[in-house]
């Protein structure tokens, strides 16, 4: 284990010394490109540099030769970490440092983006500078960039839908404005609905034939219910007549005396009177329900529904009886 964990060290040993070497031989290179006045090359090569040895004097030169060059913003982020790491390190050179931040800050071009997304749609896209997305924490405020044309794009997931170049110039503020939803509306998803589309028309459910079923049986019970009431009418009357012809004088002295007649005319008159009684209540039920039938049966289609009752009853000296006539 010792002897494993001693290679491992000295391979360690080994690799670190030959980063801090060609970091080394990197910055070199940038050094004398720098003094030729080849920034534009210098300048990869001091990132390189400081990716394989992080010196605060390499990240120095970095941020210089970015500057030299234009690229602002990158400067700009370079010096304001070599800020922060000579605060921490007590370093001797954080006044310089710092004055060369400021100065590189007041020619940082800036650009804003302002975004409308109100609907659903909208809220599905993403916009993107370059090639990294900006959150929409981001929309509204001033961000610094490098000078030069800037592009942003419109995406919905791996679709480019919309794409805008701006100009940024030192020391100046951009607006670039993007209408979301309009740029959602303008390129409609897959499961999108079509704009024009109609809206479907729901299919109502046949009606079920006709049947005149349920309104000819409430007629018919109904029907029936006032034939026996008028019997039941009749039967009254004759109850009635038959009374009146036991109580002549020829007929019955009293109930306990009477000729055969007037019993008779006298058992007839109790007879009458008692089925009548039946006949009215049952006639007057069957007239109900029939009536309650009728009303809650389907209307015909296209006929006006209407229907009268006509009761005309009629008794004589020895004959009782009615007429009844239904329309409908």
């Amino acid at each position: 284990m010792a002897l494993a964990a001693c290679l491992a060290l000295c391979v360690s040993s080994t690799a670190l010394a030959d980063d801090k070497a060609a970091a080394e031989a990197l910055f070199q290179e940038a050094k004398k490109l720098s003094a030729d006045g080849d920034h534009a090359s210098a300048c990869p090569k001091f990132e390189a540099s400081f990716q394989l040895d992080k010196q605060l004097g390499t990240l120095m030169n970095l941020a210089d030769c970015l500057e030299t060059t234009s690229q602002v913003a990158s400067a700009w982020a370079h010096w304001n970490e070599a800020t922060e790491w000579a605060k921490k390190q007590g370093d001797k050179r954080l006044a310089y440092i710092d004055g060369r931040k400021k100065g590189v800050a007041s020619r940082l071009p800036k650009i804003i983006v302002r975004v409308t997304a109100r609907t659903k749609a909208a809220a599905q896209l993403t916009v993107r500078r370059g090639d990294t997305v900006v959150r929409p924490a981001s929309f509204g405020i001033a961000l610094p960039s490098d000078p030069g044309k800037v592009s942003f794009s419109v995406w919905r997931e791996d679709e480019k839908l919309h794409e805008e170049q701006v100009i940024a110039a030192e020391g100046k503020e951009t607006t670039l404005r993007l209408d979301l939803d309009a740029i959602a509306t303008a390129h409609p998803g897959v499961d999108a609905p079509l704009a024009l589309a109609p809206p479907a028309t729901p299919i109502a459910p046949a009606a079920p034939p006709y049947s005149p079923l349920h309104r000819n049986t409430g007629i018919i019970v109904g029907g029936a219910g006032i034939a026996a009431t008028l019997a039941a009418i009749g039967f009254q009357v004759g109850a009635v007549v038959k009374k009146g012809q036991a109580d002549e004088p020829d007929s019955c002295v009293s109930e306990r005396f009477c000729t055969p007649q007037g019993f008779e005319a006298a058992e007839q008159a109790r007879r009458f009177a008692d089925i009548g009684q039946w006949l009215g209540v049952g006639g007057l039920a069957a007239l109900a329900i029939g009536a309650t039938v009728f009303a809650t049966a389907p209307k015909a289609p296209d006929r006006d529904t209407a229907a009268s009752i006509q009761l005309r009853p009629w008794a004589g000296k020895n004959r009782q009886g009615g007429s009844l006539r239904l329309t409908w």
